[in-house]
């Protein structure tokens, strides 16, 4: 989440992709703690979202984890 990645200097986008990259986005669910008082949900985990795309994650990569892996655990596909 991105509170992770402002508190855990070594922890940072770079480190998400590759371990995107090394284990595969069919095998990652991507979620974030948005949505406190202080961090509005839906512009907080856009914003991780895109800055994990700046990174180097491909925009299919982000589909999958966003939407059809939370999807097919949820059994709604």
């Amino acid at each position: 989440c991105a509170l992770t990645l402002q508190l855990m200097k070594s922890h940072d986008e770079k480190r998400i992709v590759e371990a995107v990259d090394r284990i595969g986005a069919e095998q990652c669910v991507l979620a974030s703690d948005f949505g406190q008082v202080d961090r509005p949900a839906v512009a907080g985990f856009e914003a991780f979202v895109s800055s994990l795309l700046d990174a180097g994650l491909a925009q299919k990569e982000v589909e999958k984890m966003i939407v059809e892996q939370p999807a097919t655990l949820l059994n709604l596909c």
